[in-house]
This record gives C-alpha cells, structure tokens and sequence, in this order.
C-alpha cells in the first residue's frame, strides 16, 4: 500500500549548488566572473549568488574539514550554447575533466575542476525550455 504522504509531497526543480573553500572571497570573485554577476549576500562564513533564479553559494570551510565527499555531488548547470559556454569556461582556467560528451539524444555536458579543487558541470539539453 502506497504511503498517503507521497499524494502531498510535490518536488520542485534544483535550488542551490554549494561550493566550499578556505578564501570565499577570492573564490566569489573568481565565479562572479564565471556567471558575469555579483553576489547578493555576503558574510564571513558565506557568500551567495542568484544566477538566473538558482542559489549559488561558496561557503567556508576550515582545514580540520574532510570536504572530498562535496566532489560526489554532481549539480549541472543549464546552457543554450555548449560550445560557446566551453570555450568560455575553459578560458577562466577551469580544468577540462573530460570535453564535451554527448549523452542522450542531442543532450551533451562537460565536467570542470574549478582553480580551487571543486567540481563544476554545464549540460546542454534541448529538451528542456
């Protein structure tokens, strides 16, 4: 029997990708560049970005942290021109971790390691407006 509290819950769409670093300043700075905005938010301990009605934040992390486990967290972030987003990216030396892959029917991504170890993915899929 199927629980009566699947008929309430209603799932939404991503909210927010969260990095973490040591210097959140020097990190926010480098992906206001990224997403060509600034920041709305700014503490010590955090910094957060609206990019096109998404949450972005860059959060502090301290050394004693074991933060490896934040690389298995995969969020993708929309773009209308893949290559054009690529090249672009690629410039503001972020990592190339494996080019652009295509993987289901006109659907195509690509995986960065930003300058400060954290994973970043862009996803180009028509299939979505």
């Amino acid at each position: 029997m199927q629980n009566l509290l699947y008929n309430y819950v209603k799932m939404l769409w991503l909210r927010t990708h969260i990095i973490r670093a040591e210097d959140i300043k020097q990190v926010a700075e480098w992906y206001a560049k990224v997403f060509n905005t600034e920041p709305y938010f700014e503490s010590e301990q955090y910094i957060w970005f609206d990019v096109a009605g998404f949450e972005f934040g860059v959060f502090k992390y301290f050394p004693e942290e074991e933060i490896s486990i934040w690389k298995n967290i995969n969020i993708y972030w929309g773009v209308e021109d893949i290559q054009w987003e690529f090249k672009r990216i690629s410039e503001l030396w972020m990592k190339d971790m494996m080019g652009i892959t295509d993987v289901w029917e006109w659907v195509k991504m690509a995986e960065f390691e930003d300058p400060f170890g954290n994973f970043f993915w862009i996803i180009y899929n028509p299939n979505f407006k």
